[in-house]
């Protein structure tokens, strides 16, 4: 049973623009309470081909939506998720009005792919509608701005400060501690998005990819009743990622590993340990990762939600 309908058409006959919806992320803190009204926030294009409006909704008797405007700062925005700090900042990708100069040849068309339109994470402030660049995946692969592009956002379902990031085009998966003005980058892994890459004949969706999918389990209990003998503490936080790409043929798992290196060294990334004993592993500062190959690949098969469950 239908029990609220959120419209963003313009009334007939009205001045004001109409708004196709894009994609909508909940806000996690209010959306299970029993005491406050659920909001989500709606990425919102209009019938110009913009996509720098962000619609905030807070269910009540009568939803109330407030419209946001970025246009004055981002050019295109394709991803939202909401800050667990913060509930009215979002993490964005984005792709800010202010580009590099470079050469008059560089953003036109390459066989049938368009390049230097890259998304970055933002943070925007829906207070006062502002926006500030975060972190780029192009700068951390010590590249031109707008080469690379975010394909996927997730904050972590137990660490506030820690941010997962996923870049078809660079093939790698981020976690990035925004604690500071320009996030650090924690963890990196490549071995999945390697192994599901399009390969030498570039995929119908562009450099860019179609984005993905990303989910990590629910965890059985609250932050507030784990223990420092809880077994969900004891296992090092996982995410696991599907390409929306025709012809993805494998889900990603990515694991941080049991400790951190020491002297803030990069831990360094193994495809699992299948044939080793556990014991001998239990502590090591080497981040894992694997891929299932999913049960049905095709051309036809297009990849649209992604859950994954604990089981204890």
């Amino acid at each position: 049973r239908e029990e609220t309908r959120i419209d963003l058409r313009a009334p007939f006959g009205s001045s004001q623009p109409s708004y196709l919806p894009v994609s909508i992320a909940c806000d996690p803190k209010v959306a299970v309470s029993y005491f406050t009204c659920p909001s989500f926030v709606i990425l919102s294009r209009d019938y110009s081909g913009n996509c720098t409006t962000i619609h905030r909704v807070s269910l009540r008797e009568e939803p109330d939506v407030k419209a946001h405007s970025l246009s004055s700062s981002l050019a295109d925005i394709s991803l939202l998720e909401y800050d667990p700090n913060d509930r009215l900042v979002v993490w964005a990708a984005a792709r800010s009005r202010t580009m590099p100069k470079l050469s008059d040849g560089f953003f036109k068309r390459r066989n049938g792919t368009v390049t230097g339109y890259g998304h970055s994470l933002f943070r925007i402030d829906l207070r006062n509608d502002s926006s500030s660049l975060v972190w780029s995946p192009s700068h951390a692969e010590y590249l031109t701005e707008g080469l690379h592009s975010i394909s996927g956002i997730l904050p972590d379902a137990n660490r506030e400060h820690v941010l997962w990031v996923s870049s078809s085009s660079a093939c790698k998966v981020w976690a990035l501690d925004v604690r500071y003005k320009s996030a650090k980058v924690v963890v990196s892994w490549s071995l999945p998005s390697l192994c599901d890459d399009f390969g030498a004949q570039i995929a119908v969706t562009g450099i860019h990819g179609g984005g993905v999918l990303m989910s990590q389990p629910i965890p059985s209990c609250m932050p507030n009743d784990q223990t420092a003998d809880s077994p969900l503490n004891c296992q090092p936080p996982a995410m696991f990622s599907l390409k929306k790409d025709p012809n993805s043929y494998a889900v990603g798992v990515h694991q941080f590993p049991s400790a951190m290196p020491r002297f803030h060294a990069k831990p360094v990334e193994s495809s699992g340990f299948q044939d080793v004993s556990k014991l001998k592993y239990d502590v090591s500062s080497i981040a894992r990762s694997a891929i299932f190959p999913l049960p049905d690949v095709s051309d036809g098969v297009f990849n649209i939600g992604l859950v994954t469950l604990q089981c204890s």
